[in-house]
Formats: structure tokens, sequence, C-alpha cells
């Protein structure tokens, strides 16, 4: 039987809620913060997500989870109010590239 595989990193609220529904196993995770048979989700929070775009750690964690799995997700969690953003082509465009240069799928939650 497969399971949820959890990064130990994550909040123990969101393993807890998880452990509910699904089988997991708590590790230390090379690749993402989630991964599951061939998908992997690498899960932010909009402040991690902005450092990450910053200092350009993102493009690597994508082009890393890219060469290991073939179903990838980048989860976004926070209410993100675009008035706050100097640049939103800048973020539009790296957005973009992540969705088509990694084939990964972004998906924006507005709380864990």
């Amino acid at each position: 039987m497969e399971m949820l595989l959890i990064d130990s990193h994550e909040p123990r609220e969101i393993i807890k809620k998880l452990n509910t529904l699904i089988p997991t196993k708590v590790l230390r995770l090379k690749y993402g913060d989630y991964s599951f048979s061939d998908i992997v989700i690498e899960r932010k929070t909009l402040s991690d997500f902005f450092s990450s775009l910053k200092n350009d750690r993102l493009k690597e964690q994508m082009e890393s989870i890219s060469r290991y799995y073939t179903e990838k997700y980048l989860l976004i969690e926070g209410f993100f109010d675009f008035s706050y953003v100097n640049n939103i082509d800048y973020l539009y465009s790296k957005l973009i590239e992540i969705t088509l240069d990694f084939d990964v799928r972004v998906i924006f939650s507005k709380d864990m």
C-alpha cells in the first residue's frame, strides 16, 4: 500500500489532518514537501514564495523536482493580494516560467 510521504519540516497541524485521511509517513524528503508515487507538491507560504523568487531558490527547486517526478505542483499558501506586488510583470513571468519550463502546475490556497 502506497503512503503519502511528508517532509519532516511541514507544519504538525497539516500532518495530523492528512494522517486522518490517508496513510502517511513523515521523513526528510530530498525534493518537495509531499510525495505520492510519481506526484510531488512543493508548498510555499507567500513570504517563502517571494523569498525563494528573490534568491532564485525557487528555480532550483523546480529544476530538481522536474528531474525526479512527472506530476509536479507548486502550492502557494496565503491570501494573494496583487496590489502589494511592486512588479506584477516580473511575478507573472516567473509563474509562466515555472509552468512552461518545468511543467509545474501552480495552485493558490488562502490558508493551510
